[in-house]
């Protein structure tokens, strides 16, 4: 007797051995890219990763602290090491200076070309996840866990710009008209806040946590 059933979410390919192919987040299954190792770091996480100017890759990582930069060519220095656990996040500032978000203690480091850093800002949370530069320099900062996104001028000044009613704040992404988006857990809400630090809620993602945007 013939059967017949359907397959075409993620959920359903997941369940099966994949082999050269990905499955998309829509359930389609496309032919995967080739990957080769181009550098390792030889830690056991890499947290965040961000790409300067000049084409370099900086890398992130835990549970060390260590900052890595990998060029052009594939080959991998040690930039800085913050003796913290976990860089979290990496941002550019519009001169190209590096700025780097720790954990367990929640501060962010200014790191200079040589890897010589300094710290940068300070607040009273214990995890920062994402940082966001604006084209004026300032830096946005969201930390977890009370939810709060903090806005730092470049003189390292600092005020909060908006206190969710989220836990952590896990993403945010300028948009092209320049207004902050963010994410959140564990509502899992995509907010887009404006100049004046009122949130709208664009999108209810019914998940408990946006982890990028």
């Amino acid at each position: 007797i013939p059967q017949f059933w359907e397959v075409q979410t993620h959920n359903d390919f997941r369940r099966g051995q994949v082999n050269g192919l990905s499955i998309t987040s829509d359930g389609k299954l496309v032919l995967a890219p080739k990957f080769e190792v181009v550098f390792d770091t030889n830690e056991p996480l890499i947290f965040s990763a961000v790409a300067d100017r000049t084409g370099n890759l900086l890398l992130g990582t835990g549970h060390t602290g260590k900052i890595y930069r990998v060029d052009l060519n594939g080959t991998g220095t040690l930039l800085a090491d913050l003796g913290e656990l976990d860089v979290l996040a990496l941002a550019l500032d519009p001169q190209n200076r590096l700025y780097a978000a720790t954990s367990p203690d929640g501060k962010v480091y200014r790191i200079d070309p040589t890897g010589t850093s300094r710290e940068f800002f300070d607040p009273d949370d214990k995890y920062i996840w994402s940082m966001q530069f604006d084209e004026t320099g300032n830096l946005f900062v969201a930390t977890g866990d009370q939810g709060v996104i903090y806005v730092v001028a470049p003189d390292g000044s600092s005020k909060v710009f908006y206190d969710s009613e989220e836990t952590h704040i896990t993403t945010m992404a300028i948009d092209p008209s320049g207004g902050l988006l963010a994410g959140g857990s564990p509502k899992g809400y995509i907010y887009r806040i404006s100049d004046d630090s009122k949130p709208f809620v664009l999108y209810d993602s019914e998940m408990q946590e946006v982890r990028d945007l």
